[in-house]
């Protein structure tokens, strides 16, 4: 695990290279990068791009509680619903509406970037990629399809994470890397240079990284 209190990123980019050069173990080998947000897949990018391995998304959105939006009740992939036990005090009609509206959004998502299947991760290492993770919420439902193909190992990367959740990654995945564990964590506080990621930007960083794999 690495631990920095102190780290700030020029820009995304910069993020990316620098959890690359703690990678550096998975360079040109049978891994695959795989990002589980918007802004996790320009580190994503970035990481694939420097340790010459494939890149691919497995989006991933976490069902906020209706009273309170620091709170989760569960998390959601395009194909995975993991919902929290004590989330039986909450309306069903509400867990309902969030289940089809985010797994529509992400199905969505998918389609435009045009990934119509993931990359088999069946017996290779991946590397699963996100920005923050505040919550395991932010990743929980896309680590659960990656553990269903049985890779062979599941390493986690962000720029930033709480302590709960670096502690519970370490727990149940191979590795973990971030460059800063802190509880208190501001997203825009990361980077000299911050800015929002839409789907364009997704999509233009999946075809380029499809477009360097069947170059080489």
């Amino acid at each position: 695990m690495i631990l920095d209190h102190t780290f700030v990123a020029h820009d995304r980019r910069h993020a990316g290279m620098q959890l690359a050069d703690k990678l550096s173990e998975f360079k040109n080998s049978n891994a695959i990068v795989v990002a589980v947000s918007q802004s996790g897949a320009v580190i994503g990018y970035y990481i694939a791009q420097q340790l010459g391995l494939p890149f691919e998304v497995c989006l991933c959105k976490a069902i906020e509680h209706p009273a309170n939006r620091r709170q989760t009740l569960g998390s959601i992939s395009a194909d995975a619903v993991l919902m929290h036990s004590d989330s039986y005090g909450i309306p069903r009609d509400y867990i309902h509406h969030q289940i089809i509206l985010n797994q529509s959004i992400l199905k969505s998502q998918r389609q435009f970037y045009r990934v119509d299947r993931m990359l088999d991760v069946r017996e290779r290492k991946v590397i699963l990629v996100g920005e923050t993770f505040l919550t395991m919420d932010s990743l929980a439902a896309s680590l659960h399809e990656i553990r269903r193909q049985r890779p062979e190992k599941v390493v986690v990367a962000a720029a930033a994470c709480t302590p709960e959740v670096a502690s519970e990654l370490a727990r149940c995945t191979n590795d973990v890397t971030f460059l800063v564990v802190e509880h208190n964590i501001k997203t825009e506080k990361l980077y000299h240079q911050y800015s929002t990621i839409d789907d364009k930007a997704v999509k233009y960083l999946l075809r380029m990284a499809a477009v360097k794999i069947n170059y080489n």
